[in-house]
């Protein structure tokens, strides 16, 4: 009995050291394929966190940039204040936002109900977006812009009444002194032409109520801060909107002579700088983040004066709205030379965006 015990020990020993030496050999053998399999598994991890960074900073500049989650809409009782809260109030519908209206005016009762009157009479009791009124006293432009930053705005919508000559070199607007200094962007909503029909609007007011519609976006662009981040939002709103952008870089000179079609080696001076379009755009596209795949993007490569060439590009291609970047002049530098962001708002025909660059 102790014998045969002592036997069915040393078997399974036995039987252990061969599975155990069986297991090392095994190991060894395949430890290359371990290697390969441990590397392979490396690969596929950095590559989903490398995807999933970028879908979650894509997301993020998403949010950043197309939520316009808090609209500020001046009002002053005129047509133009009123276009601008019907177009406002539309594009807040699509972004789910909330919309502030906010009357300037001597006395805050009095102005409250002024406003709540307004409104009910000319926009209506029942509106499909979550509404804020905000009275307030003091100068115009110096209120709206104390206001966007209170709130947190990322966006004012405003009509403008647009002033010329004298008048306007002394004074100024207050659409100019809002987007010259606002620090989220300024969308100028533009009373529509006159023309010999009743019955005409501009592409942007598709019906009676004034539906914030667009189907084409001229873009300025220059490459500059200002101008890069006018391109994101408008490759937003293309995207919102299904319209198409047109990009539209006038130049000092050209570097290399090629036609005003080919960009592939395309060099230019804008800024005193050279400018390598081939490099240059597609980085841009590259950062403006989201899907490209279903945007329309034409490019414009003119030379000539900045103001005159969006002019006719606005009157030529019937234009909806232009965004531009501004850099925000003040004081004397203002005067002297003003910005074809304000010129843009005095004398073009459609509605207008304007970002200032950050920073």
């Amino acid at each position: 009995m102790y014998e045969s015990s002592k036997d069915l020990s040393s078997a399974k020993r036995l039987i252990g050291n061969f599975l155990e030496y069986f297991i090392d050999t095994f190991r060894i053998f395949c430890k290359p394929f371990s290697v390969f399999w441990a590397i392979c598994r490396l690969h596929l991890v950095c590559v989903s966190y490398s995807s999933c960074w970028r879908l979650i900073l894509s997301n993020w500049f998403d949010r950043a940039m197309a939520d316009y989650k808090k609209l500020l809409i001046p009002i002053d009782f005129s047509e133009h204040s009123e276009l601008a809260a019907r177009q406002g109030i539309s594009l807040a519908t699509i972004y789910k936002a909330t919309v502030y209206f906010l009357y300037v005016g001597d006395d805050a009762e009095r102005s409250a109900q002024r406003l709540s009157k307004f409104l009910a009479h000319k926009i209506g009791y029942e509106m499909p977006v979550s509404v804020k009124k905000l009275v307030a006293q003091g100068n115009p432009a110096s209120v709206i812009l104390s206001a966007a930053k209170k709130i947190g705005a990322d966006v004012i919508v405003m009509g403008s009444r647009g002033v010329s000559g004298l008048r306007h070199l002394m004074q100024g607007s207050v659409s100019e002194k809002v987007l010259r200094q606002a620090h989220c962007p300024v969308l100028i909503i533009k009373k529509p032409r006159a023309t010999g029909s009743d019955n005409y609007v501009m592409p942007q007011i598709r019906d009676t109520s004034g539906t914030f519609q667009v189907d084409k976006i001229l873009v300025p662009l220059d490459f500059s801060p200002a101008s890069k981040q006018a391109f994101y939002h408008a490759v937003l709103f293309a995207s919102r909107y299904n319209a198409t952008i047109y990009t539209l870089t006038v130049f000092e000179k050209k570097l290399k002579e090629t036609s005003a079609d080919d960009e592939e080696h395309t060099v230019i001076m804008l800024h005193g700088e050279k400018i390598k379009l081939w490099e240059v755009f597609p980085r841009l596209l590259e950062e403006s983040g989201g899907d490209h795949s279903r945007l329309r993007i034409k490019r414009m490569l003119l030379p000539g004066d900045p103001f005159s060439k969006i002019e006719s590009i606005v009157e030529k291609k019937e234009i909806d709205l232009v965004v531009m970047g501004t850099n925000g002049r003040t004081g004397l530098e203002h005067l002297l030379l003003g910005s074809v962001a304000e010129k843009a708002l005095r004398s073009l025909s459609c509605s207008i965006m304007t970002i200032r660059a950050v920073g």
